[in-house]
């Protein structure tokens, strides 16, 4: 992990999961927020993911500046929605029928809307919440590894981060 042999790059991934044993819950990102924590730790303007019709909510990404990164070990920061996995294709890729299939109704276009219903359906009685990416050093990934087993153990600190 020196420098002076090259870096590791590691990807690390924090999910923030609400605990409900009643209700189904849905975590939501606020862009706002979002927008001024990127813009605090000296990231690069991102890219910003409106979903739907909630245009106050959704997703952000965006690379560190080359020379903060250097100083944090930061490199690249991914923060999403995890309901986005329920509709989430194994490529990434939008696949849903041509405008002409769906203009006509096609038996395609019915088949591609029974199939996501059969997946919306099958996952209405999840929990998705909201998940954190970061791309950095190997060494900042010990620590942000360390910091987060500390923290689940403390019940204080919990409390503190359920709250905002």
């Amino acid at each position: 992990m020196d420098r002076r042999h090259g870096e590791l790059l590691v990807d690390v991934g924090i999910s923030f999961t609400s605990h409900s044993a009643d209700v189904p819950v849905v975590g939501l990102w606020r862009l706002d927020a979002l927008e001024a924590f990127f813009g605090a730790g000296g990231y690069n303007q991102g890219q910003l993911h409106h979903h739907n019709t909630l245009s106050r909510y959704g997703a952000l990404q965006a690379e560190m500046q080359r020379e903060r990164s250097q100083q944090t070990h930061m490199a690249f920061w991914n923060a999403y929605n995890l309901y986005y996995e329920a509709v989430r294709t194994t490529n990434n890729k939008v696949s849903f029928t041509t405008d002409s299939d769906t203009y006509k109704t096609s038996l395609n276009y019915m088949m591609e809307c029974f199939n996501l219903k059969q997946v919306l359906t099958g996952s209405k009685n999840k929990i998705y919440d909201v998940q954190d990416e970061y791309r950095t050093s190997g060494k900042a990934a010990r620590l942000i590894l360390d910091s987060v087993i500390s923290c689940h153990c403390n019940k204080k600190v919990q409390q503190f981060y359920c709250k905002i």
